[in-house]
């Protein structure tokens, strides 16, 4: 008896197993012939494959888009429709209906259904502009309105800003992740309005500043009008003529705002001491650029400060110079020597910064050596010293495969401890981390105390930060350096939209990203063994980070 019943029950196990098998065969199907644009074929197996199970929002979703292709409009919107309330990315669903009345010239429907994926979140400027099933409402006023597009009748001035700042204004709201927490709704219009009301009296530039300004107060890191480092750094601004930087690159010190790198022309500069702008002293300088600076902490503020003092857009702003005549600089070299310089701003063809190891011939620090390369490693004796600048994959190598490479080295080195350097690294996309988060979980060798470190900074923003928080809740690592330049839970995602007439960028924090417990509402990490910049010992070629590490791994 016992015999017969284990038989039966092995029957019904393998079954089961059989039928599960033949559902992963008909999605791999499926998949293959939506991928192959097979649209008939692929519509027929999704159709079989949500009879079976109806609350699969993916399946929905890959399904209407077939419907969509094969003309099946009506059925195309009911499947986009149900695959909504799934709670699967509705913006994208709405876009999608908003198509297919599109292509079945039902124009009012189209619209709507437009309009309410704008409110639920929509981003994808580029695509909804040239897209094709938009075609027969592209010409619609209502669908410039919807999207953003300048009328080309509107010119006077006045008007074209406050389009501009009214789309702004509704794109806040429909992205970002919850834009009136630290200022509210009533207070942030007023401002829009004060902006509008003082158009015709300031420079284009100066709405650029009071934009910003305002932007601040929402209170991230993200969310900001987007600057000419970040255009030139994403690869957005090599066609844009109006790209403009100073020779010069700042840092903050504890005890003084120094230049560490500069042009060629102006080498000599390189180490010393800000002492003034324009009429401002560098104390002054700093405060009053706090109030145009997006940051997740002070620490982050502390760099991107440094970054509005050698913006020209924003210092003619303000009032401290001008882009054709320069801004007038007032510096001590470190030989003591006072300088009055005159620094007028170039375009990305003199871009090239020489660094203060370069300017003293000192040995090219870990953290600089082969900077052409935002993935790299090398062993520094005992120590495999990792940096990572930038989350990417490389063109000849991906993040995943960077990470291999990692564990490779280190076992064929018989590496004792990992060192990860975040601190030069602003983001990147941040889901191409998990392979190296879980290998460095997994590990034997390294995730144990004494064998993991990560060296943080002002600069560790992001998509680093994300890394840095989730190693600190998953893996025994000790951090080194300064504070980071976010927190471990942020408001972040650079969701970037494009103002109608005068064609700005801004930035909208749309996602919230939790690297670690719900509760934990700290402004940084803080390192575990501190070791701040030090102007003192980086004349010297002194790294403090790596001087820390090598003294614990003795």
């Amino acid at each position: 008896m016992n015999c017969i019943r284990f038989t039966c029950v092995m029957l019904v196990l393998l079954a089961g197993n059989s039928l599960w098998a033949t559902v992963i065969e008909q999605r791999h199907a499926a998949a293959e012939a939506y991928n192959s644009q097979q649209w008939l074929e692929a519509a027929e197996l999704y159709s079989k494959l949500i009879s079976a199970n109806p609350n699969d929002g993916a399946l929905l979703n890959n399904y209407g888009l077939a419907l969509l292709r094969i003309g099946k409009y009506d059925d195309a919107i009911a499947a986009f429709t149900k695959s909504m309330r799934t709670g699967r990315r509705p913006e994208d669903c709405l876009y999608n209906i908003a198509c297919a009345y599109s292509l079945s010239e039902r124009k009012d429907q189209a619209l709507s259904a437009l309009s309410r994926a704008y409110a639920a979140g929509y981003s994808n400027d580029e695509l909804i502009q040239s897209d094709g099933d938009l075609a027969n409402i592209r010409s619609d006023k209502r669908f410039a309105r919807i999207a953003g597009l300048p009328d080309p009748g509107v010119t006077d001035r006045v008007q074209r800003w406050k389009d501009d700042l009214d789309f702004l204004s509704r794109r806040v709201v429909e992205l970002h992740w919850r834009p009136f927490k630290n200022i509210s709704r009533t207070e942030f219009n007023r401002n829009i309005e004060d902006i509008v009301s003082r158009v015709s009296g300031l420079s284009d530039l100066q709405i650029r500043a009071e934009i910003q300004k305002l932007l601040v107060k929402i209170g991230d890191g993200h969310t900001a009008v987007v600057s000419d480092f970040f255009l030139m750094k994403h690869g957005l601004g090599h066609k844009n003529a109006s790209l403009r930087f100073l020779p010069i690159e700042l840092f903050w010190y504890d005890d003084a705002v120094r230049v560490i790198a500069a042009t060629a022309e102006y080498k000599s500069l390189i180490g010393a001491r800000v002492l003034s702008i324009d009429t401002l002293d560098i104390g002054s300088a700093t405060e009053l650029m706090e109030s145009y600076v997006s940051r997740d902490n002070e620490w982050g503020a502390r760099w991107g400060i440094m970054q509005a003092l050698c913006d020209p857009k924003l210092l003619e702003a303000l009032g401290m110079g001008n882009a054709s005549g320069g801004f007038s600089f007032k510096l001590e070299s470190m030989d003591g020597t006072r300088h009055d310089v005159q620094l007028v701003p170039s375009g990305l063809e003199n871009l090239h910064r020489l660094r203060l190891d370069e300017a003293l011939d000192l040995e090219t620090p870990l953290r600089y050596e082969e900077s052409d390369q935002f993935l790299w490693m090398k062993m520094l004796g005992h120590l495999l010293y990792v940096r990572i600048d930038a989350i990417h994959d490389e063109h000849n190598e991906s993040f995943a495969e960077f990470t291999e490479r990692i564990f490779t080295t280190a076992e064929e080195n018989e590496a004792q401890a990992l060192v990860i350097d975040l601190r030069n690294n602003l983001g990147g996309q941040g889901h191409l981390t998990m392979p190296l988060l879980h290998r460095l979980i997994a590990s034997k060798s390294y995730n144990r105390p004494g064998a993991l470190y990560v060296l943080i900074g002002r600069k560790t923003f992001s998509a680093a930060m994300a890394l840095a928080a989730q190693l600190e809740l998953h893996a025994h690592a000790r951090f080194v350096g300064e504070p980071t330049g976010s927190r471990p839970n942020f408001v972040g995602e650079s969701t970037i939209i494009r103002l109608p007439y005068s064609a700005l960028r801004i930035s909208i924090s749309s996602r919230y990203h939790q690297n670690g417990y719900s509760f934990d509402r700290r402004f940084w990490i803080a390192p575990v063994i501190p070791a701040k910049p030090d102007f003192s010992l980086a004349r010297r070629g002194v790294d403090p980070c790596l001087e820390a590490v090598m003294r614990e791994c003795r």
